[in-house]
């Protein structure tokens, strides 16, 4: 990738961040969509601004707005939004990715030895995104029998042990869904639900990357910022700070968003304020998110070219 998401920050403006969410005066649009759970992290200190900030529970609803003119900035998986674009012809350039590693391959009374085949029950999320892409990059001799729409749904699957009249063997899954699922008294898997994998890790020891490109952020191109190049800079470096508070500094995080009703912060975002603290603290990062140094290291088309997948237009990044 040959720009990154830039910032300069001094420590003390970490804390700060907790009570300003500290983006720059702008005369433009700067509105965003993206899909619940681990990307709208990036975007934790826009929970109050419904305006310009929408989150969609299915992530074919988030990829409508990449040929649409809504929105000025959507959050959407790298790969599939750049194909989106290309095949389209839409207005749109990846300006960075957010997250680069979340997935994990769950099973329902396994063992921690187990490896998913051809006899079991899987079932998976976001059919021909990267979801799918990557599960099977991993196991092409496990085929997935059943698709959901989005890792919500996956984990209701998780909690539920049943699928469309079938024993769920094992279930690919995204945090924070995976946490929230397990987490639940009330699930009939309780206590039965084993992680086998984590993918990123898999993904790392397979392709030799430090990542895969899962959702990124995608900026209108014409009549946007081929025309406001440094005040967008300027105003998105807020998301680079978020993100290293999500890193560095969960509590930062978690003090901001327990200010707020955590029902209203769980329909939002898909997760409320203890999540985020107990999946980031001591350098966790399940989330995933990507760090703006660490960008560049992911490189999409050299991913695609190592899984065996068409590449995309370069051009088409930033």
């Amino acid at each position: 990738m040959n720009k990154k998401i830039t910032f300069t920050l001094l420590a003390s403006t970490f804390l700060l961040a907790a009570c300003d969410p500290g983006i720059a005066p702008t005369t433009l649009k700067h509105n965003f969509v993206s899909p619940s759970g681990a990307p709208s992290l990036a975007l934790y200190t826009m929970f109050e601004d419904n305006t310009n900030y929408q989150t969609k529970s299915n992530p074919q609803l988030v990829s409508a707005e990449l040929l649409g003119n809504n929105f000025n900035y959507v959050i959407f998986d790298s790969i599939n939004g750049l194909r989106a674009i290309q095949k389209n012809e839409a207005n749109f350039k990846l300006y960075g990715l957010l997250t680069g590693g979340n997935y994990f391959l769950a099973g329902i009374d396994k063992n921690a030895e187990a490896v998913p085949s051809a006899d079991d029950y899987i079932v998976s999320f976001g059919q021909g995104l990267i979801p799918d892409i990557v599960y099977n990059y991993l196991y092409p001799e496990a085929p997935v029998d059943a698709y959901v729409s989005a890792t919500a749904d996956a984990a209701s699957v998780l909690k539920d042990g049943m699928y469309q009249g079938n024993e769920v063997d094992y279930v690919f899954i995204a945090e924070p869904s995976l946490t929230s699922a397990m987490n639940d008294t009330n699930a009939n898997t309780h206590g039965r639900v084993r992680i086998i994998a984590n993918i990123k890790e898999e993904v790392e020891a397979k392709t030799g990357m430090p990542g895969m490109p899962q959702a990124g952020l995608f900026v209108r191109y014409d009549g946007f910022y081929k025309d406001h190049q440094e005040e967008v800079d300027e105003y998105l470096s807020f998301i680079d700070t978020n993100i290293d508070n999500a890193i560095d500094h969960p509590d930062v995080v978690r003090d901001y968003l327990n200010q707020f009703d955590q029902d209203a912060v769980k329909m939002k975002f898909g997760y409320n304020a203890n999540i985020v603290y107990a999946l980031q603290q001591n350098g966790q990062n399940r989330f995933g998110l990507v760090r703006a140094s660490e960008r560049d290291a992911i490189d999409i088309n050299e991913f695609l070219t190592i899984i065996g997948q068409p590449t995309v237009d370069p051009s088409l990044i930033l």
